[in-house]
């Protein structure tokens, strides 16, 4: 990423919410989201795991697949990932409505007393909302509740993303976007562009942006990772200071 927009602001948990952050740094990373990439290559390749380590507890995520909202899928996230025991690293509700604070809807951390709890619990044994300073994020996870909240095209040849139908605009929208509407409507037979063009997707892409930017911001980083998932699908994304992979 270059040092016009993600160089401007010092971000944390506090940084005051503008909607046109996400729409500046979707415009700064434009044509420097590289993909897609087969997952077991991305695993393999960027996060292999140590030879003659022992195999890892499955997580059974048919509950964040199935969940009806984003709420509803942050919470079924951080359930399925926190009963997996993963080492060194737990996950909390940091998602928040307030347009005046900067936060994915969950963060993965190694140390949980960097975590302050703000919100009420919604349920027993359910934490409530959290908030956690950049500087302690080790992986961010932005949730969307359907299929057609993809930010990227499928290739051809591979299942297409449907229009999204139904549920509340919010849910099929960034924070704090506007209504989505098409950046281009021409049809075209051959290969669609990896980034999808539409304002929904543009905007999406620029609060990934945002939140990657404001953790390599806060920290010593060469490079990072976050999760993108919408519906029943996800996608990892790594990040470094030229594209996002």
């Amino acid at each position: 990423m270059g040092s016009t927009t993600v160089g401007a602001e010092d971000f944390s948990s506090q940084f005051t919410y503008h909607y046109q952050k996400n729409m500046d740094l979707a415009d700064e990373t434009e044509g420097r989201w590289l993909g897609p990439m087969p997952p077991e290559d991305f695993l393999s390749e960027f996060l292999p795991l140590p030879k003659g380590d022992p195999a890892k507890k499955e997580i059974c995520f048919k509950n964040v697949a199935a969940a009806p909202n984003e709420a509803a899928l942050a919470a079924a996230f951080i359930k399925a990932a926190n009963e997996a025991d993963l080492p060194s690293l737990s996950f909390v509700n940091t998602g928040n409505t307030n347009l005046y604070k900067l936060g994915p809807d969950v963060t993965g951390v190694s140390d949980k007393t960097h975590v302050r709890y703000i919100g009420k619990r919604s349920n027993v044994g359910e934490e409530g909302t959290a908030e956690v300073d950049f500087g302690y994020s080790e992986l961010m996870v932005e949730c969307r509740s359907k299929e057609s909240d993809d930010a990227f095209n499928v290739p051809l040849g591979e299942q297409q993303v449907a229009s999204g139908s139904g549920g509340s605009m919010k849910d099929g929208q960034a924070e704090g976007q506007e209504p989505a509407m098409e950046i281009c409507t021409k049809e075209d037979s051959g290969p669609l562009p990896f980034e999808r063009e539409t304002m929904a997707a543009h905007t999406i892409r620029g609060q990934l942006a945002t939140y990657a930017a404001a953790q390599s911001g806060a920290q010593f980083l060469t490079h990072s990772f976050s999760l993108f998932i919408f519906g029943p699908f996800a996608r990892f994304i790594r990040w470094d200071r030229s594209c996002a992979i």
